[in-house]
């Protein structure tokens, strides 16, 4: 008896066709993790090395730590990492020096900035204390949405740090909730990666907070994008809160909610080619 082979048809799906091209699309675009650093003198070589790490996963040049400094430090970070950034086997690493004026806001958008011209597709941002082993994570988790966030809150997060800190960061996120409409669940942390077609809807040089209201900030553009959340530990041992993150945070909230969030279609098509994402057009009454 003749043995009969029935081929199996599957039926081709543009849409899931389309979501596995961008994934392999987004495996091989160029990585970069922005970090404001100032006066981190002991902390750096143990930071440097952890980022060696992660680099090492990546292709030659798939991945760029942007370290962006102010006239504030004034430890010899500043020299340290430039000196390394010379030096054979660090060539993901690039220096940023800003003027003395520059806030801790203002080091993350010249960052981001930078990120953008060199061509990077995948940001990410990373201070000091955050743990660079699971940036890979985040980086991997913008094939499944245009936004990552990282939290210090709920399944395999942890927080740990003076309790006046941690009631902050609280009633920020429930402010962030009530006021803004924020949806993820640490509003008020950093951690996190975009698509390149996010931060281009972001108006980077229009940015209120030039404190922590940053991040806050941050999520408010993102807020009505879909996004993945990973939980990661945290713990501070001591806080860089001053004077003026606090006597920022009230009018910047209410500020806020004048602001209008990046719309999910303008970052919608990932371009293989070109990087402008083209703006939703207006509806006509």
């Amino acid at each position: 008896m003749n043995q009969v082979t029935r081929a199996t048809t599957r039926r081709f799906d543009p849409t899931r066709e389309a979501r596995r091209a961008s994934a392999i699309d987004l495996r091989s675009r160029k990585r970069a993790v922005v970090t404001p650093v100032g006066n981190e003198r002991q902390q750096i070589d143990q930071a440097v090395e952890r980022m060696r790490t992660v680099a090492a996963r990546y292709d030659p040049f798939g991945l760029v730590w942007l370290t962006a400094f102010n006239d504030f430090c004034r430890d010899g970070t500043y020299e340290h990492l430039r000196d390394l950034s010379e030096a054979p086997g660090f060539e993901w690493l690039r220096v940023i020096r800003l003027d003395r004026t520059t806030s801790l806001a203002r080091a993350y958008l010249a960052g981001y900035a930078a990120a953008l011209r060199m061509g990077c597709d995948l940001i990410a941002e990373a201070d000091i204390g955050h743990p660079y082993d699971k940036l890979p994570a985040l980086f991997d988790g913008l094939d499944r949405a245009p936004v990552v966030f990282g939290t210090r809150y709920g399944r395999d997060a942890g927080y740990k740090g003076a309790w006046i800190r941690r009631l902050l960061s609280r009633t920020g996120a429930l402010s962030g909730r009530l006021l803004l409409g924020l949806r993820m669940r640490d509003g008020t942390g950093g951690f996190y990666a975009f698509r390149r077609t996010v931060l281009e809807q972001i108006p980077l040089d229009r940015f209120l907070s030039t404190g922590h209201m940053f991040q806050t900030e941050m999520k408010r553009y993102c807020c009505r994008l879909d996004f993945v959340e990973i939980g990661f530990q945290h713990e501070i041992d001591q806080s860089s809160l001053d004077w003026r993150s606090f006597r920022e945070a009230p009018w910047i909230l209410v500020k806020l909610m004048a602001v209008s969030p990046v719309h999910p279609e303008a970052v919608s098509c990932r371009p293989s080619f070109s990087y402008t994402c083209p703006r939703p057009e207006a509806r006509r009454s």
